[in-house]
This record gives C-alpha cells, sequence and structure tokens, in this order.
C-alpha cells in the first residue's frame, strides 16, 4: 500500500515540474497530461511607479502629468494599462509620488481566469476599508507593512464571479509611490482538485 502510494505521488509530482517547466518555457502542455490547456502568464502580475506614462483618454502621444475632472490611464514600461478616473476626483504625478484626491477611481482590468487578486500599494497615508471602497472583489483584507511615514498595504481579495475589472476608490487624499498588482489563477486536475498556484517568478496556471 505504501508503495503505491509513493508511486502514485512521484507521477503526480512529476508531472506537475513537467507542467511547470513547460509553462516556464512557454509552450503548451501536451495533451492528456492534465485536464486543461496551460500556457505562460498573461500579464497577471503588473506594477506602475512614477517613471510610468499619464496619458488622458484620447490622447496617447501627449503625456499629462495631471488628471482633474477626466479620465485617462498609466502606462509603465511593459505596456500593461491602469485606468484612472478621475472625473470627481484629481490623481497628479508629481517627482516621487502621485497625489490622489478622494473619489479618484483606479482600474484594473482582470486576466483571463482569475479568482483572487492581491494590490500592493505604498502609501503615506494608512489604507483601510474605511478610507477605500472596492468593486469587483470581495472578502478584502487589508494588512500593513510599516515603515518610515511611507508603508506597504496589501489589499487582498476574490473576484468577483462575471467581473471584468477590479476598482479602487479613494475616499481620503493619499499618496502613492508605486501600484502593484496581481491575480491568481487556478489550475484543475481531476486528481488533484483545485489548487491556487503562486511562484516567486510570477508563473501562473490558467484554465
Amino acid at each position: 500500500m505504501k508503495s503505491r502510494r509513493r508511486r502514485e505521488w512521484f507521477r503526480r509530482s512529476s508531472a506537475m515540474f513537467m507542467a511547470l517547466a513547460l509553462i516556464i518555457s512557454g509552450l503548451s502542455l501536451p495533451e492528456g497530461l492534465f485536464s486543461i490547456t496551460a500556457k505562460a502568464a498573461e500579464k497577471a502580475s503588473a506594477e506602475w511607479t512614477v517613471s510610468s506614462t499619464m496619458y488622458a483618454d484620447g490622447d496617447n502621444d501627449n503625456s499629462v502629468t495631471e488628471l482633474n475632472g477626466k479620465s485617462g490611464k498609466l502606462v509603465n514600461s511593459n505596456n500593461d494599462e491602469l485606468l484612472i478616473n478621475a472625473n470627481s476626483g484629481k490623481i497628479t504625478k508629481r517627482s516621487s509620488d502621485y497625489l490622489v484626491n478622494p473619489n479618484t477611481e483606479l482600474t484594473f482590468p482582470i486576466v483571463n481566469n482569475a479568482k483572487t487578486c492581491t494590490i500592493t500599494l505604498r502609501a503615506y497615508v494608512a489604507v483601510t476599508a474605511d478610507n477605500m471602497a472596492f468593486t469587483g472583489m470581495s472578502n478584502i483584507k487589508i494588512t500593513e507593512q510599516s515603515g518610515n511615514g511611507w508603508a506597504y498595504y496589501i489589499i487582498e481579495g476574490t473576484v468577483d464571479k462575471g467581473a471584468s475589472s477590479v476598482t479602487l476608490t479613494t475616499n481620503v487624499q493619499n499618496y502613492f509611490q508605486s501600484i502593484k498588482r496581481l491575480f491568481h489563477r487556478v489550475i484543475y486536475d481531476s486528481a488533484l482538485g483545485y489548487s491556487h498556484i503562486y511562484l516567486p517568478l510570477h508563473v501562473f496556471l490558467c484554465a
């Protein structure tokens, strides 16, 4: 019995490592290895800092340093877009941070098959469930990693069923130095069941 269990564990482990190796290399899994098709992460992780470029809606040729009463986006060096709705708010890009006024919305389009979402803000004013609203995800948990003045705030939640984006709306004036989002996907195998997979290399398995 123990020998059979060891063989079964070895079979599952070997299949998993083979799948990960293929994903890292950007190749598709051989048909039948799992009950899914897996591929390399489709921009599951992205980060925006003051080196990112801000544009107003309708003008992708001329960058701006402020959105006041209008919408736009932040684009990082990998061309990942963070959508900004400042129709009722304001965001100003400064030398070392972003000054974000109340009622400014930050929207992250959801990657394919996302199940959970983690957003990390490096902020000067504490981020809490009382001063920030969330749409597109629920079961919110906010963890602070303390610093001198500036701190990282890790926001974790479950992506709502049918949601096409996750939006954060600040209810107080704040200062952000960096904004990072990370979506987790789920792999399904008939033998292993559902599992959330996270790797330091930001490689994810996609259903």
